[in-house]
């Protein structure tokens, strides 16, 4: 294995530079995570949903620049070694003791692995010129289509009126939205939160509208479309492989 140097990964690096636009990205990134920081436990726990898909792409990045020759199954199984020891991570955070109080903590669990194995399968391939910056862009990208999604039911808090959308259209939003497919997997009465229930105005969405993810189905589907896109992957990238 090389040695690894940092400026070998980041943006001084002449061979694989992040460049001005995954610069640019990077620091929105930074700083719309400053201005949504979350206040308390639950409000943390719930916003890792729209996290582990990018996570999932720097491991899978990390892996393939540091991780040595070896097969892609391989660096598969360390890509969820790794998504493991940062759910593991949460024990250190709010977010932890909130995920033990959850109606359904281990459906919670199949959302977020399956979510994080989704986001794997978007690292670069092997052969790629710099991993780690094609890596942070593309979770950088991610992370913000999540916080997008997240934030689109209640006009992202600046669209007025407030509710601003029709009960209709706020309902599809919230089916979008990743928080929403954790915390109802969780068994949370998400649609009476207060973090939903005003911003979103869900009062209107009556269950003519839509209907609430149940964790046995919705966490086996997201688990099940992630370890799916994994194999995928691998076999797509023995493919490009085979001499």
């Amino acid at each position: 294995m090389k040695p690894f140097h940092l400026a070998s990964a980041g943006p001084l690096s002449g061979a694989a530079p992040l460049g001005a636009a995954g610069l640019s990205l990077l620091t929105v990134v930074v700083a719309v995570g400053v201005v949504r920081a979350p206040a308390d436990g639950l409000a943390m726990f719930s916003g890792a949903a729209a996290w582990m898909p990018a996570l999932g792409v720097l491991m899978g990045a990390a892996v393939g620049a540091w991780g040595g020759a070896g097969s892609w199954a391989g660096r598969a199984a360390r890509v969820a070694a790794g998504g493991a020891a940062l759910l593991a991570a949460l024990w250190f955070t709010p977010a932890w003791a909130a995920w033990g109080s959850l109606p359904f903590p281990e459906w919670a669990g199949a959302v977020l692995a399956g979510l994080y194995l989704s986001g794997a399968s978007f690292a670069p391939a092997e052969g790629v010129a710099g991993p780690l910056p094609v890596g942070v862009r593309r979770g950088a990208l991610l992370l913000l289509l999540g916080w997008g999604a997240d934030g689109a039911a209640a006009g992202w808090g600046i669209l007025e009126p407030s509710p601003p959308w029709s009960p209709g259209v706020a309902g599809a939003m919230l089916d979008l939205a990743p928080r929403t497919l954790l915390m109802e997997s969780a068994g949370v009465d998400w649609m009476r939160h207060p973090m939903v229930y005003g911003p979103v105005g869900t009062d209107r969405i009556g269950p003519g509208i839509r209907s609430v993810y149940a964790g046995p189905v919705a966490g086996s589907a997201t688990l099940l479309v992630g370890c799916l896109l994994m194999a995928a992957r691998i076999v797509v990238e023995r493919r490009r492989l085979r001499p």
